[in-house]
């Protein structure tokens, strides 16, 4: 170890004297009167060393994203100075002096185990443990899945550059890849300026075109009018006025541009030069909503759920569900979600769905539901045509009351409160005995004396209507065929013995 350690040390001393030689001035060589003529300077070749001067590359720290443009600088000192690192051993005494941080830690470890005896071996341990080495399904992914965004054309090519000298891709692919991601605007005009020639000069005249459209700005100025005929030109307010001819029409829709104005940033819709449609009024109804109570975990929340028959399942918006800790997961894929009119709803997707939550709509009626997970401020749950036949329910739409559910709900989701009347079934057999010490209350445990009602006390008093008044309208509660069968003989029962009467309100 201490001879290795001193042949390092004497490389480097000698690796320094001669970078110290190397950048002497030299004295100029005088000439002799006799003895061949010297060469002439113009054809000779300048030493690498003499000719220009390479600054000593950055020290490493471990940094990945550092770690090939540090070797690349180490191996242009190596070819531009061949006579100072002409071996092994003065290369990788160069590497490791520049070496700092934990790229230091990492070559003291390896100063300890053995050194490599070959700077290729060096360079191979070097990379393996700083480099950035991407599969080559990973990188394909990227490069497919590059776009310019709002960015110039400039910083888009150059990193489209940097991955495409790390893949395998062949020209045409690479093309391909670079024009289908380019922002829509730029795209749409190179179509009247490509040419046949290579991937770089597609680059630079893309980056050409986006320097010129930045530097005039959104607005241009017209062309001057030339000499000779004129052709009438479709104007986008003819669309109001008249049908746009079929083949322009059909070309904007493929283009996805502006049915309107023909621009490919906007549909027609959100055109901002499309004259706007004035109204004498608004067409608006009240919505389907009914009442719902959310479960999970320790949560619960209650709010209302818009029932829409023409959804395709059931919704929720994304911002309540995280508002209120609502646990979610991804759906493992992606579905399309559309408006009526075909446009995009929200984020145009849906990737996640909540986990399943209790969901309890009225008194009696509950079940375990995944919503999706969209975009709707103002709708926050939906229950869409799915849900409405599974359960089957009636509603009142003069009011917009669920007034009953369907056959199959009784027996899956409607649980019945506990009653605590004859009709659950027959007493006992055998009376439970009263303990002594309540022996003196006996009347209160008498099933007779609680099934009458008590004497009249002479400051019992009358509720009775004002003349000419209504009793205000109360809320029609659902009930199911077995709670309707037990409420008529509560009814009945409590008739007969005289605990109620028939009601004599209007």
């Amino acid at each position: 170890m201490e001879q290795t350690l001193h042949n390092l040390i004497t490389s480097y001393n000698q690796v320094v004297s001669v970078l110290k030689t190397s950048r002497a001035p030299t004295q100029p060589i005088e000439k002799r009167a006799a003895g061949p003529a010297a060469p002439d300077s113009s054809n000779a070749t300048p030493s690498p060393s003499r000719g220009f001067h390479l600054s000593p590359p950055t020290r490493f720290d471990g940094t990945p994203a550092q770690c090939d443009g540090f070797v690349l600088q180490c191996e242009l000192v190596f070819s531009s100075m061949p006579l100072v690192f002409s071996t092994e051993q003065s290369r990788i005494t160069y590497v490791l002096s520049l070496l700092t941080g934990r790229a230091l830690e990492w070559a003291t470890a390896v100063w300890t185990n053995g050194l490599p005896s070959t700077y290729a071996q060096l360079k191979s341990r070097f990379l393996a443990v700083f480099g950035l080495a991407q599969p080559e399904e990973q990188l394909s992914e990227r490069l497919l899945n590059l776009q310019q965004g709002n960015r110039p054309v400039a910083d888009y090519a150059l990193e489209f550059r940097v991955l495409a000298a790390r893949s395998d891709w062949g020209e045409k692919a690479l093309w391909a890849s670079f024009r289908r991601g380019l922002n829509p605007r730029i795209r749409s005009e190179m179509v009247f300026r490509e040419e046949r020639g290579t991937l770089d000069r597609y680059i630079e005249t893309a980056v050409t075109l986006d320097n010129q459209i930045r530097t005039q700005g959104p607005a241009s100025e017209p062309a001057p009018e030339r000499c000779g005929p004129k052709q009438e030109e479709a104007k986008p307010m003819q669309l109001g006025l008249g049908r746009l001819p079929l083949p322009e029409r059909q070309r904007r829709l493929q283009n996805r541009l502006c049915l309107y104005c023909g621009d490919p940033s906007h549909f027609r819709l959100q055109c901002p030069v499309r004259p706007e449609i004035k109204v004498s009024g608004t067409l608006c109804c009240n919505r389907l909503a009914v009442p719902v109570m959310l479960s999970w975990g320790d949560g619960q929340v209650q709010t209302q759920a818009l029932v829409d028959s023409g959804a395709a399942g059931c919704f929720m918006d994304i911002g309540f569900a995280r508002s209120h800790s609502i646990p979610s997961k991804p759906i493992g894929g992606r579905l399309r979600v559309t408006a009526l009119d075909g446009q995009p709803l929200g984020k145009g997707f849906v990737d996640h769905q909540t986990a399943p939550v209790t969901v309890r709509v009225g008194v009696c009626h509950q079940e375990m539901l995944s919503f999706y997970l969209i975009s709707s401020p103002e709708l926050p749950l939906i229950l869409g045509f799915p849900w409405l036949s599974k359960h089957d329910p009636v509603f009142q739409w003069s009011t917009g009351e669920l007034v009953a559910w369907g056959p199959q709900c009784e027996r899956t989701c409607l649980q019945l409160p506990c009653r605590a009347t004859s009709i659950e079934g027959s007493e006992s057999a055998r009376p439970v005995p009263i303990p002594p010490e309540y022996q003196d209350l006996a009347e209160v445990f008498s099933k007779k004396r609680a099934s009458e009602l008590p004497p009249h006390r002479p400051w019992d008093c009358a509720i009775d209507l004002l003349p000419g008044t209504t009793p205000p309208r109360s809320r029609i509660y659902p009930l199911s065929r077995p709670e309707q069968s037990a409420l008529q003989t509560y009814i009945t029962e409590a008739l007969k013995t005289g605990i109620i009467r028939p009601s004599t309100s209007p």
